[in-house]
């Protein structure tokens, strides 16, 4: 491989919020009477109180209060990239500039200590972290691709949510399709090992440094994180958050219980992550993240639950609206037709109505 001329090494650890996050975020919203607009939030600035005042501009004068549009988050790709080199024991990533006055950087990855090496160039950038990450992220992707690596992330969970909602409304139009046949009851048993990474390497993210991420871009009040140990082997991290100025009292979020306090840790940020997220409507930049991919996986829902509600409506003359209810409704489960599948009932014997003359 030719040699590259780098004129300065980078340390990773040079920056201490380089790997939080912090980066521009974009966020598009149409307002009623105004075109769309788009604004750019930056590293450090927050956007709670932009959109307290989309709310209360115009909810004024519809009555109710405006969803928030989306905003992106993105988790920084250095942290991603370290968990890589790490779980394929390679060195850590050695980041070097190739045009400092550009903020052009690189980082090169190393199979072993060996002269075989990886570069993965980025492009001209603002900043040193955002010089750094571009190729990280470059990185990131042609590793998981050639080493076949998968990253359990957000939106990996929200795959998975959405396969699991898919294949129960698929449980429950098997089930009707069968009551309709009058044929017998079968367990419906749950694959619950969704996706095809049983034959890849399986990585999880640091969700404690996405939910860092979050709160760069997000104005959020919070109590520290506590930890409490109940047992030797069993730990409970919990904190409060306060979403809303406006709002009254808080949300306290708790972890499993979990063997260590790093796993207690994690398994807290994950709730919150996934709570902050429904909360502020945001769209989370992962390793897995991708706009077609995302819509594709509800789409795909959403058509198990339309099929459901077609044979619903044809063995039960039920009609059910696609589209959700304001109105909470419970549906239990269903027993099925024919005389061997009724539940048995005593029925009590005929009285015998004697003549008057016998009293």
């Amino acid at each position: 491989m030719p040699s590259l001329s780098l004129s300065k090494s980078l340390d990773p650890h040079e920056k201490q919020d380089t790997y939080t996050g912090g980066y521009a975020v974009k966020t598009s919203c149409t307002l009623p009477g105004r075109n769309k607009t788009e604004v750019c939030v930056g590293r450090g600035e927050r956007i709670s109180k932009l959109h307290s005042r989309k709310r209360c501009r115009f909810a004024k004068n519809c009555g109710k209060v405006m969803d928030l549009p989306p905003t992106q988050v993105v988790m920084p790709f250095r942290p991603l990239l370290k968990q890589i080199t790490n779980y394929l024991n390679f060195p850590d990533p050695d980041y070097q500039f190739v045009d400092e006055p550009g903020s052009i950087a690189c980082v090169v990855v190393r199979r072993n200590c060996g002269p075989i090496a990886s570069v993965y160039i980025g492009g001209y950038t603002s900043s040193i972290e955002e010089s750094c990450e571009v190729p990280a992220r470059k990185a990131v992707y042609d590793l998981m691709k050639k080493y076949e690596i998968v990253f359990e992330d957000v939106t990996y969970l929200r795959k998975q949510m959405y396969d699991r909602c898919g294949q129960l409304f698929w449980f429950k139009k098997e089930e009707l399709e069968r009551i309709e046949k009058e044929e017998s009851k079968v367990c419906m048993n749950e694959d619950l090992c969704l996706g095809a990474e049983d034959n890849h390497k399986k990585i999880v993210v640091d969700f404690v440094v996405i939910l860092r991420a979050i709160f760069k871009i997000v104005e959020i009040r919070c109590t520290p994180i506590e930890t409490i140990e109940h047992s030797p082997d069993e730990y409970t991290s919990w904190f409060t958050v306060m979403p809303h100025k406006e709002g009254i009292g808080f949300r306290c979020l708790f972890s499993d219980y979990c063997r260590t306090v790093a796993v207690a840790k994690q398994s807290l940020a994950r709730k919150a992550v996934d709570y902050l997220s429904d909360v502020f409507n945001l769209v989370i930049v992962d390793a897995n993240y991708k706009v077609t991919t995302a819509r594709f996986d509800a789409i795909l829902c959403t058509l198990e639950r339309e099929s459901y509600l077609s044979v619903k409506e044809r063995v039960l003359g039920i009609k059910e609206d696609l589209e959700p209810s304001t109105v909470l409704i419970e549906q239990d489960c269903l027993t099925p037709l024919g005389q061997e599948f009724q539940v048995p009932v005593a029925i009590p014997p005929a009285l015998i109505c004697l003549p008057r003359s016998a009293f």
